[in-house]
């Protein structure tokens, strides 16, 4: 329970992964928004949600579950929920993913639980 808020790298190299990929992506959006025409800039922005989002999403949930520390899963998620509230693109996307994130966590949450009940 100590290394939860750790800041150590080595805690959780999943979670500091995931929050890299959400960062680049968050640096990203404006950058895809202001080249070319309103098409090709939303392909564009669909194309960093479908290659960044998911792994970092799933990464960070991970993170969560199974290493040391919960601090760089939190702030993934975190940043990514604030991505949502700013982006009016990225919500309908959520609706596509939502089913396979809610499966990713309910199968990291029944691996948990069967983890620390085999432990004496």
């Amino acid at each position: 329970m100590s290394n939860w808020l750790s800041l150590r790298f080595r805690d959780a190299l999943v979670g500091i992964i995931s929050l890299a990929l959400i960062g680049f992506a968050v640096l990203l959006f404006p950058l895809a928004a202001s080249l070319g025409a309103v098409e090709l800039s939303i392909r564009r922005v669909f194309s960093i949600l479908f290659f960044f989002f998911p792994p970092a999403i799933l990464g960070a949930l991970y993170s969560l579950f199974f290493e040391k520390s919960k601090l760089y899963g939190c702030l993934s998620i975190f940043l990514a929920s604030i991505v949502l509230l700013v982006q009016p693109l990225v919500r309908h996307w959520l609706s596509l993913y939502l089913p396979v994130g809610i499966a990713f966590t309910v199968f990291c949450a029944l691996v948990w639980a069967l983890e620390r009940r085999l432990k004496p």
